[in-house]
């Protein structure tokens, strides 16, 4: 049986694409296939921003707190990013204001990576909320033309959210079998992009 995801998300159009799947089975290494491209990656933690770079250092070259922009002084000016910090960049949900402090912000990236996702709401919504961080986290979702979310669970109140977001992007609506792809527990996954094509319903035009 086979549930190894090997997938060239270069090959996804622009749009919200769900990827549900248990631990284990490559999500976040499928994220080599975006090597060299513009790639914004938000975690909830920096330990896991951490060994996604150690695994990674191709796509994901450098890590907020590395970087011109970790600065708390966000109000003495604009400061901008370097180019090195555009091609790969990983942030935590708590440190997106950051990225608020950067000129042309909504331009810097072509793809946004969101790791496990159910972990960023319940940072948005129970542990130390911040309407900064929010802000920027919705600017992101809704101005980065791809937008890849990757994790073990997503419940119907995230799921929504989802929805509505694809609304202010100008996305079609998500449709239950069209716009995800689920590995259960005991699937087997077909590697094959035609055959991912179909399950994902992908959109001419995209």
């Amino acid at each position: 049986m086979n549930r190894h995801l090997d997938i060239d998300f270069k090959e996804l159009g622009r749009g919200q694409h769900i990827f549900q799947a248990p631990q284990s089975c490559n999500k976040t290494g499928s994220l080599k296939s975006l090597e060299g491209e513009r790639v914004l990656l938000i975690c909830a933690r920096n330990s896991l921003l951490a060994q996604i770079k150690s695994r990674l250092p191709k796509t994901i070259q450098t890590l907020h707190y590395e970087t011109t922009i970790d600065n708390q002084k966000r109000y003495k000016g604009k400061q901008e990013l370097g180019e090195g910090e555009t091609q790969g960049l990983g942030i935590n949900y708590s440190s997106l204001y950051k990225l608020s402090n950067t000129r042309d912000s909504h331009r810097d990236f072509n793809y946004l990576v969101i790791d496990e996702p159910i972990l960023l709401w319940s940072h948005s919504t129970q542990y130390k909320p911040d309407w900064r961080n929010e802000s920027e986290y919705l600017a992101r979702i809704i101005h980065t033309p791809v937008v890849i979310y990757l994790g073990a669970d997503f419940p119907e109140h995230l799921l929504e959210e989802i929805d509505e977001l694809g609304k202010l992007r100008g996305d079609d609506p998500l449709e239950d079998e069209d716009d995800f792809y689920i590995i259960e527990e005991n699937d087997s996954y077909d590697p094959d992009l035609e055959t991912l094509n179909e399950q994902l319903g992908w959109r001419e035009g995209w």
